[in-house]
């Protein structure tokens, strides 16, 4: 039986400690408020995970706005701990030269990764570099659950062939 269900973590919520990204009003975004960076500059963000959560793997959507009038990158990665190596679920370009040129329902986009092993201890990192006009604005993430992984049963080898006492031998000629 599988408890977890959607879960959104806004990206203000994140951890900014210094790492060039800051919290932003913004109307058209969940809690009217962004991350963002300050232009032409490269920013962190990251979310540890606790127990609040519930284990498992999840896709991520990433929502965030992508104006029509600059190009900026980001990059999402996780870890299983603060001292194990990052492994990147995805990247892309806020490249987008439809919507606006502003940060209103009309650049509003969303993205989905697959990979993510959450667990208390798994760490989420938003990074990425901003230009002049594309101030890399993330409004939240929603993990959505998915499907554990279902493998075929199989039997160790090396463990002998016994029968169910009781029954009597089957044999099947498929000639």
């Amino acid at each position: 039986n599988d408890s977890r269900s959607e879960v959104t973590i806004e990206a203000e919520d994140f951890d900014l400690a210094d790492g060039g990204f800051f919290v932003e009003p913004q109307s058209a975004a969940s809690g009217e408020e962004v991350i963002r960076a300050v232009r032409n500059e490269s920013a962190e963000a990251t979310y540890t995970f606790g127990t609040d959560i519930a284990p498992g793997q999840y896709d991520v959507r990433v929502t965030y706005f992508d104006e029509k009038d600059g190009v900026s990158s980001a990059k999402l990665e996780t870890a299983t701990g603060a001292d194990a190596p990052f492994t990147l679920l995805g990247e892309w370009d806020f490249s987008d030269t439809d919507g606006s040129g502003i940060a209103n329902i009309k650049s509003l986009r969303e993205l989905v990764f697959s990979g993510l092993n959450v667990q208390a201890g798994t760490i989420l990192k938003l990074s990425g570099q901003a230009d002049a006009l594309e101030f890399l604005r993330i409004d939240k993430i929603t993990l959505l659950p998915t499907e554990a992984a279902n493998f075929a049963p199989f039997g160790e080898e090396g463990i002998a062939d016994t029968g169910i006492a009781g029954l009597n031998e089957v044999n099947i000629d498929l000639a």
